[in-house]
């Protein structure tokens, strides 16, 4: 029998009515009682961590669940955290580089309504997360709407459906069909897992609207250690920001450029604009990364390089 430990930590899946809306109310037992889950036939153990609407869930909350994981990790096979859905692709992408190349599997999953509502897509979720924890497919995933989906990832795109999450320019890990999951894609060949128990939090994103001034991006610019710049399409700068940009860059900030799309990714190499602008400014491209992805990712290369060179190194590379 598999060993899983339950991590709860809020969000809408441990909501209930108390009068001013919907609050995270649901001890980790009650929610796996209203899921109908036999927490002895799977062996699980559980632990509040914290009860939070996922709002509110911040790096140090991910440091909290790096620390309790990493205490539990020999004494289980996997792992389940509920948690609010607003925030949880950050969580996800985060736990995949503080809990990095898990050997055992970490199921991250929330739901969009709460377990009093009518169809509720709690109970499924909370099951299929159980399910994927115990299956020892590895790694940190998001399992959500019967569809398993890479920590770093995931997602989420509505604020309504119940397939509220989507693997961008990624193929699913896994997915849940007729009760039964389905490995879609290979697990990653993975190393001995490696924890990591800081970030460098002084990151922002800042997305680019046409005749934004560039007194306001040179200001957001100056008071972090790295920034992910949202541009438009395949990611170029444009014109009258590329010295704002470069200045930061020889100040000693990371700069990492992303697109606002969701799907395609960056491509500094395909217009001479984007050109220039890897080459006028020496920033980085994020790729095919999602937003939150990105963002996570700098936090964790500006904590282990020594200056913001060996940082933008180590975004690339690892």
């Amino acid at each position: 029998m598999k060993k899983i430990l339950l991590i709860a930590t809020g969000g809408t899946i441990a909501c209930r009515e108390k009068g001013r809306g919907l609050e995270p109310d649901l001890t980790p037992e009650q929610m796996l009682k209203a899921a109908k889950i036999d927490s002895g036939s799977y062996g699980i153990s559980c632990v509040s961590l914290f009860n939070e609407d996922s709002s509110d869930i911040d790096a140090g909350h991910w440091l909290k669940l790096e620390e309790c994981i990493e205490k539990n990790y020999d004494s289980f096979d996997g792992f389940v955290i509920t948690h609010g859905t607003d925030t949880l692709a950050y969580t996800a992408a985060a736990l995949s580089y503080l809990v990095k190349d898990s050997e055992k599997t970490i199921a991250i999953t929330g739901s969009q309504r709460p377990f009093s509502a009518e169809n509720s897509d709690a109970p499924a979720n909370l099951r299929d997360a159980v399910e994927t924890a115990a299956c020892g497919i590895g790694s940190v995933n998001v399992v959500f709407g019967g569809r398993v989906i890479s920590g770093a990832r995931a997602k989420k795109l509505s604020t309504k459906s119940l397939t509220a999450f989507e693997s961008v320019n990624f193929p699913l890990a896994a997915e849940f069909s007729g009760g039964k999951l389905k490995t879609v894609c290979p697990p990653p060949k993975k190393g001995k897992t490696k924890f990591c128990r800081s970030l460098n939090t002084k990151v922002i994103a800042v997305t680019l609207t046409p005749s934004m001034p560039e007194k306001a991006l040179a200001a957001a610019l100056e008071n972090c250690d790295g920034a992910v710049i949202e541009s438009y399409g395949c990611g170029s700068i444009p014109r009258k920001y590329i010295e704002t940009v470069k200045a930061a860059v020889k100040s000693g900030k990371a700069v990492a450029l992303a697109t606002q799309c969701v799907f395609g990714g960056t491509d500094l190499d395909l217009y001479r604009a984007g050109r220039s602008s890897k080459e006028e400014t020496g920033v980085v491209q994020t790729g095919e990364m999602t937003l939150e992805h990105a963002v996570v990712k700098l936090m964790y290369s500006l904590e282990k390089g020594k200056n913001a060179r060996e940082a933008l190194k180590i975004f690339k590379t690892e």
